[in-house]
């Protein structure tokens, strides 16, 4: 996953979805592509890269976040895509950090 770009781990969705995350508290929303599988804790379906976490108000102090997650477009085994109509509930999106040592 891209730390600086617009992307998002998930468990819960496939691979390659677009979907937008929006921070309940703020409003504050951003599209984001599923890179990635995670995050692996209970109770979230979403773990947001910093860059996006940043976007929508989530902090690296606070580290988690209350967000709902609309998928937009779903990749399917043939290729082709499918439009989603309707949002997942509230999950909580965790910021993933960095590995000290690891480059961009």
């Amino acid at each position: 996953m891209d730390p600086d770009g617009d992307n998002a781990a998930s468990d819960t969705l496939p691979l390659g979805t677009t979907a937008r995350v929006t921070n309940i508290e703020t409003g504050a929303s951003a599209l984001i592509t599923i890179r990635d599988r995670g995050p692996h804790v209970k109770g979230r379906i979403v773990e947001l890269s910093p860059s996006t976490a940043r976007k929508i108000g989530i902090t690296k102090r606070r580290g988690i976040g209350k967000v709902s997650v609309a998928p937009i477009s779903i990749p399917l085994p043939d290729g082709s895509t499918k439009l989603a109509h309707y949002p997942f509930s509230l999950s909580i999106a965790k910021i993933r950090r960095r590995k000290p040592g690891r480059a961009k």
